[in-house]
Order: structure tokens, then sequence, then C-alpha cells
């Protein structure tokens, strides 16, 4: 049907199956898309669903293939450290060099052009130790010039922080133009899967399910992951890899229990990596599953941000709750206001985040499991779970910004945008 529809389109080409994935070209044309979500989704959906999802497959196998070749993927981990280091080494260089040739150029001036030949170093310390001796100016002047500088390493980790915000910033302007950020472009970003458990109030934090998935000392918020079925994740083990576990407040009326996993360093890299997201997936189920949660969401953001950006993977206790999820993490977390001000409030207290998450869920919840692959199939997004169980939603990995429209997309459909 893809490529029956590929050939209407006037780009003839046979696609072929390769694992989950439906592959066009080769090379540097090869394109391809994520057919998991649609092959599970198949038997349940009607004629013009069907339809309209292999036209967006197409659509996605001949943009992909016309407009943006394939780079090719990082062939392990040594190859994801270097283009780490030649992205940093890259940033240092723009950096350094202009400032060299600057001071260079400076010295010969001085050098050569000011009537006593002296440097401008020279200069400057003569100037500022001007007083009673000329012997004791020179001295200074020349401790001074002889003087290694001194960074603290407050400093140093500044500098890091400021060049990783910068990097980020940009990686996730392009993302709001609906690129797809890879893993070189890692700087700066932090994944983090949230999840929300119905029911009595607990701390799942500390909760003793987690055992077989992250590994800390008991005084610590900070561990490891050694849940090996998350193969991509736990290959990333080096001292900088780190995941938080964050016990967040109660949300909502109903007082609902969370957590937070914050993953950071090397640990970023897989969910950046096409081949290797899944694995992320398969980690925000089997927690999701052995903490009872029952809404939640899986996304990036800037490390020194509140905003949500590449969201891949939302919870819900019913399909209608897992839109509610997408728009609530998405719509709610974003860099300008999106919903309603009588829906998210004037702060970002917990009062008003509770308000927020109780007026999305409400809207939401009467949506069917149909009309809930209507909304956001226009993205590509993907709906499962077993009924009477929770659901959820999956966005493919290219153009990271999909799970964004699709969350703005809902809300103008649910009238909780601010504007249609």
């Amino acid at each position: 049907m893809v490529e029956a529809e590929l050939q209407r389109r006037g780009a003839p080409g046979k696609p072929r199956v390769e694992g989950q994935f439906l592959v066009l070209g080769s090379g540097a044309t090869e394109t391809r898309a994520d057919l998991k979500g649609s092959v599970q989704q198949w038997d349940s959906l009607p004629d013009d669903l069907r339809e309209r999802r292999v036209q967006q497959i197409a659509h996605l196998l001949n943009e992909g293939a016309r407009r943006a070749p394939v780079v090719a993927r990082p062939a392990g981990r040594a190859t994801s450290d270097a283009l780490g280091m030649l992205s940093l080494l890259r940033r240092v260089l723009a950096f350094v060099l202009p400032f060299s040739l600057l001071v260079g150029a400076l010295t010969l001036a001085y050098r050569y052009l000011s009537p006593n030949q002296e440097s401008p170093f020279a200069t400057f310390s003569r100037w500022l130790n001007q007083g009673p001796s000329a012997t004791t100016s020179a001295s200074a002047s020349a401790t001074a010039s002889s003087s290694p500088p001194t960074y603290s390493a407050t400093n140093i980790e500044h500098e890091r922080a400021v060049i990783a915000s910068a990097a980020c910033t940009k990686a996730r302007a392009r993302v709001s133009r609906g690129a797809s950020v890879g893993p070189a472009d890692v700087e700066g970003w932090q994944v983090e899967l949230v999840l929300l458990r119905r029911g009595p109030r607990l701390d799942l934090s500390q909760s003793a399910a987690l055992a077989p998935f992250v590994q800390r000392s008991s005084s610590s918020s900070s561990g490891k992951l050694i849940w090996t079925k998350a193969a991509s994740l736990v290959a990333e083990d080096r001292f900088d890899a780190l995941v938080e576990l964050r016990a967040l407040p109660p949300l909502g009326e109903k007082s609902l229990s969370g957590v937070g996993l914050v993953f950071s360093g090397p640990y970023v890299v897989p969910y950046f990596t096409e081949d290797q997201r899944a694995d992320y997936f398969l980690l925000a189920d089997a927690l999701s599953a052995a903490l009872g949660a029952t809404d939640g969401a899986l996304f990036a953001h800037c490390a020194d941000s509140q905003a949500h950006h590449v969201g891949s993977w939302f919870l819900g206790a019913s399909p209608g709750a897992a839109v509610g999820s997408l728009i609530y993490f998405m719509e709610s977390y974003s860099d300008l206001p999106v919903l309603k001000p009588e829906i998210i409030g004037n702060g970002n207290d917990q009062a008003s985040r509770g308000h927020a998450f109780d007026a999305i869920t409400q809207a939401a919840s009467s949506l069917s499991r149909t009309s809930v692959a209507t909304l956001v199939g226009g993205e590509l997004g993907m709906i499962s779970g077993s009924p009477n169980r929770p659901a959820r939603l999956t966005f493919p990995f290219r153009d990271g910004n999909r799970a964004s429209r699709a969350g703005l997309a809902a809300a103008r459909s649910l009238g909780l945008a601010s504007s249609r």
C-alpha cells in the first residue's frame, strides 16, 4: 500500500522491511519510518484511518529522501564519544582562535609602534605600579607577565554550564522547526521520566520496586541504572552518568503520588540515537508496571529550563487520560503560554499545577480510543495498551517537535488552548 502511494505521488520506489522499520532507498538517500505502532494498531483501525496512516508513512519516506539525506549514525559508544569531543573542540577553537589573533596583533602593534617598544602587558603593569621606585615597577611587571592565570573549579564549572546552555538552546531552536537532535547534540540536555500513581499517597522515590532498576546508596537520591534490558543505557555507565530520583509533591485534587527520574551525562545519548530510543520506551513501560503508575511522560529538556521540548512517550489511565498527559506535560511546560489562563493559572506553584492537571484530565477523559488515534495520528503518534489497562502514546524519533504539535492540536480540539 505504501509502495502504491509512493507511485501515486510520483516517487516510485520499492520499500523494504528491516526489523520494525520500513526503509526506502539506500546510502545517502536512505530514509525509514517506524512501523511498530502501525502494525500493533492495524486490526483496530477503520479503513479511512488505515488509508491516512499509509499516506503519512509514504509522505515521511518521500520527504525524508528528497529533503534530508540520512547521516550515518555513529557506530557504537567510541564514535559517539568522538563526535561529542569534536563538537566541544570546535566550540573551544571558535572562541580561542579569534582571541589569540587579537592578542597577537595588539602585542605586535605595541612592540613596533609604541615609542619605547614595550608590550601592552608591560605598559599596563607599569601603569598599575606607578610609585616611588622604577625598579619596583619593573619587578612587578616581570612578575605579573610570568605568573600563569589561575582558574577555580567554580569558574570552570560555570564556563561549562554556559557552553552547555548555549548548545542546548541552539538545538532546541532547531527542534522547534521540526529537526531531530542527534547524538552529537546532547550537550546541555537531560532526559526525564515522570510517573504518577492514582490511589493512596506513597513516596514512590523510596519504593522497593525501584531496586531492580537503579542502584544507589540508602542516603543518596542519585544512582546508576542496572536494568540490563535497557542495554544501550547500561552501556553508558561512566563516572558522569547519573540518574536522579526526585520525589514529587502530591498532584491535583486526588493527590497523585509521583516520582521523577532525571537522566544526565552519557545516559542522554541513547535517547537521541534513533535505534536506541526504544530502550527508553522499554524502561518506561517496565518502571510504570513495577510502580503501578497510571499516568506519566518521557521527554527531554535543557538542564537549565523548565520547558519540555522533545516528548516521546505518554501514559494515561485511559486513552483520554493519555492525551491529558500529552497536553499537561508538553503544553503546560512550554516556552510561551499555550493554554488558557483559567487552565494554567497565574503561577508555577503546586496548586496551579494541580489545577491544570485536573482540568486537562477532565476535558480529555471522555475521548475514545478511536478519537485519540485520530488526534495524534496527524503527527504519526501511536496508541497502544490493553483494554482496562493504562494506555500509552508514542511518537517517532524523527522531527523532535511532533509531540508538542500533537499536544497543541489536542488542546485546541478540547477548547483548552488560548487560541485556535
